[in-house]
């Protein structure tokens, strides 16, 4: 399953997921899923192209295994839930 906050696919909810395993793409804060998750690391980079937009340019992909607040999946990062 795929969750998204992207295009309000974030209204259809989590579908009972529980963060055991999250994947971030371009993230703007890797500091802040090394806070909140139990084991987090940079799992990629993406943008190495000449061909992409300058705000997409050599952005981290996050893998983040073990969301500590998973009672707030849907609303404890902004980015999640819209």
């Amino acid at each position: 399953m795929a969750l998204s906050g992207h295009n309000q696919y974030y209204v259809w909810g989590t579908h009972g997921h529980d963060g055991s395993v999250i994947i971030r793409v371009n993230s703007d804060d890797v500091s802040w899923w090394k806070r909140r998750c139990r084991a987090s690391r940079v799992a990629g980079i993406f943008g190495t192209s000449r061909f992409v937009e300058p705000y997409e340019h050599n952005r981290p992909i996050v893998l983040c295994r073990g969301f500590l607040d998973r009672d707030h999946i849907g609303t404890s990062r902004p980015s999640l839930a819209s």
